[in-house]
């Protein structure tokens, strides 16, 4: 009997005082009559040794007897800590159980039965045959296959390449690493001794890498350590590499390692070496690393794709040039020699930065089109943090000065004193500034301004906004003046026009993600007219980067701008659907307009800070209306064209 049977066979049997049926410790167990049958069989002798007999009489059942006390409570102390540590190290949550038996496949060679890991990990064989279709998806995105073999089980297969791929990912990159496959105390101090020969040989060559590339570099030198018995087997050419710089360093660095570890690297591990140095240094603007035509090319196509799709002309953006010219030329070595990187930031960027995330997209497909390289979320979620500056630049070059009146019924120095504490607080909101008396306001044309300043109250109807003063403009009056100069009239417009009570189902009855989105987008035909090719174009930007978000929220939408007015979809389903890698109940399609539209970047920040903030969901699933929506998202706008002045990428 396996251990992780006997723990609570025994402690079953220890709990009754006469004999058990044999059907009432299968159904306790939830095991079968023959596998209790042949584990008694197996393993009477191993009790035996250990102070215990089974007894068993026909029709009445089964029965534990000690027979060596002292044997017996060592035996229990035995198996109380094994379930300890099992229960420590064992998954409970299908995240974390998916982790876990990607680990287990990478760390054997051999066939493994799915009964046996259901039974290691006490989970049922309907909950394990569930996890394995994640399981299976997730090794084939590292190009690796689950097999089987009647009577045998399953194992991976894949390419050296990828498997340690996998292996860094899963080993090294993840917070429940644990000595299932490696020796964290020994992994640990060969680390560091990798580390020191890295950074000095780095530095004797002069050569700079990320922080980032620094360290999945050590990772990716233990990996070939560890794997010295599984040597690299491909048939592309190297040899082009050795003209490069980093071959030259890759070639010291192995040199050192095969030194220090007393070992012998294959040439190929330095190859693979190169193409890291290459694919993760820190690039400087000089003669060395000129942009090449290639990639001028294809900067040019990205920019005028951005312009059309989105509104945001960067042609003349020099630093989003030269930054992301001198990000393309590892990346590009990355891509192609099938390099894959880590983002730690890469949820964060989603979330804080979903205008600019999308844009990143969007640069995706046209690399994939020009290039035939398809980019990872990691790869993408970089891309992503380059556009959000030069978004905020572009934001910052086009905010439009207000012109604002000042009345003042107290003569021309209290008036001058207000007028300076105005200009002196708020000079980068204003461009025209007017002092005018009370009596002549009503002859202006109020229409050139956006706002009034009045230390008086004002008996007649303005057609622009108010604020009462006072002369030295106290703390309280500055804040109203902030909001009223940073908030733009339109900006509460876009919720009403957006989100429409013929567009906010709760009878979806799909149960998958094409099913739901179908038939959102059937019912929304029925109200608004619709392009050609939208279903398709849905689908094909949930390939490039899945839209869920967490929070059971997904907000999908088409690869590029296609409509002529914009609306955006709400689906409350009645039960959650496995959207990608997350369940998924509160779907916001978002289908935005052709036309450059300022609001959308308040409107991705409004959104998002509906879907990652729990108790804004959480007043939503009290009243599951379109009337309790659109408040929630009011008041989000409110707060959220606040907070933006502060957004550390604005």
């Amino acid at each position: 009997m396996k251990n992780n049977r006997m723990i609570p066979f025994v402690k079953l049997m220890m709990q009754q005082n006469d004999y058990m049926k044999s059907e009432e410790i299968i159904k306790s167990l939830s095991i079968s009559a023959r596998t209790l049958r042949d584990d008694l069989a197996k393993y009477k002798q191993y009790f035996q040794d250990h102070g215990i007999v089974i007894e068993s009489k026909h029709g009445t059942g089964y029965r534990l007897v000690v027979v060596d006390e002292n044997k017996y409570y060592d035996l229990i102390t035995k198996l109380l800590k094994e379930e300890e540590d099992a229960q420590r190290l064992l998954p409970v949550y299908p995240e974390d159980r998916i982790t876990y038996l990607i680990k287990l496949f990478l760390s054997t060679k051999e066939y493994v039965k799915l009964d046996d890991i259901a039974d290691q990990m006490f989970i049922s064989r309907s909950t394990l045959q569930s996890d394995m279709k994640e399981v299976k998806e997730r090794l084939q995105f590292f190009h690796i296959d689950l097999i089987s073999k009647p009577g045998h089980g399953l194992k991976i297969e894949g390419s050296e390449m990828h498997l340690r791929s996998c292996i860094s990912q899963y080993f090294f990159h993840t917070e429940t690493m644990d000595d299932l496959f490696l020796k964290r105390n020994h992994m640990d101090a060969q680390q560091s001794r990798i580390r020191d020969i890295l950074f000095d040989t780095l530095n004797e060559t002069d050569f700079r890498l990320t922080d980032i590339g620094f360290q999945n570099l050590i990772i990716h030198i233990s990996i070939a350590l560890l794997r010295i018995h599984e040597p690299i087997k491909d048939s592309l050419d190297y040899g082009e590499l050795k003209q490069n710089k980093e071959y030259q360093i890759a070639q010291q660095l192995i040199h050192r390692i095969n030194e220090a570890f007393d070992v012998h690297l294959e040439e190929v591990e330095t190859f693979y070496i190169t193409i890291h140095l290459m694919g993760k240094k820190t690039m400087q603007y000089h003669k060395e690393y000129a942009i090449t035509q290639e990639i001028e090319t294809l900067l040019e196509k990205i920019f005028k794709t951005i312009m059309i799709q989105y509104g945001y002309d960067f042609s003349s953006d020099f630093e989003l040039y030269t930054v992301l010219a001198l990000h393309f030329q590892p990346m590009l070595n990355r891509l192609r020699y099938g390099l894959m990187i880590q983002n730690p930031l890469l949820d964060e960027i989603k979330q804080e930065n979903t205008a600019a995330f999308e844009i990143a997209v969007l640069a995706a497909q046209v690399i994939e089109e020009q290039m035939s390289f398809l980019l990872s979320e990691a790869e993408i979620g970089y891309l992503a943090l380059h556009f959000a500056l030069a978004m905020e630049r572009v934001n910052k070059q086009y905010q439009r000065k207000k012109n604002i009146l000042i009345v003042c019924a107290s003569g021309a120095g209290s008036s001058q004193i207000l007028l300076y504490k105005i200009k002196q607080r708020f000079k980068d909101y204003l461009d025209k500034t007017t002092v005018i008396e009370l009596y002549k306001l009503k002859t202006i044309d109020q229409t050139q301004y956006d706002l009034i300043l009045s230390t008086v109250p004002i008996p007649f109807t303005t057609s622009i906004p108010v604020i009462q003063v006072q002369y030295f403009l106290n703390g309280k009056d500055a804040a109203a003046v902030d909001d009223a100069l940073k908030k733009e009239p339109e900006e509460m417009s876009f919720v009403d026009a957006y989100f429409k009570e013929n567009l906010f189902f709760k009878d979806i009855k799909g149960k998958t993600k094409e099913a739901v989105l179908h038939e959102m987008i059937t019912r929304c035909a029925l109200f608004v007219p619709l392009p050609k090719g939208l279903e398709e174009s849905i689908l094909e930007r949930e390939q490039y980067a899945s839209t869920e978000f967490g929070n059971m929220v997904a907000m999908p939408h088409p690869m590029k701008a296609m409509m002529e007015t914009p609306f955006v979809a709400v689906a409350v389903l009645p039960k959650p659907i496995r959207w990608h890698k997350q369940q998924v109940r509160y779907v916001f399609l978002m289908c935005m307009s052709q036309e450059v539209n300022d609001q959308i970047h308040l409107f991705h920040e409004t959104i998002s800070a509906l879907v990652f903030d729990k108790n804004n969901l959480q007043r939503f699933e009290k009243d599951m209306s379109i009337k309790q929506l659109k408040g929630i998202l009011n008041q989000i706008v409110e707060e959220e064209s606040k907070m933006m002045e502060d957004d550390i990428f604005r």
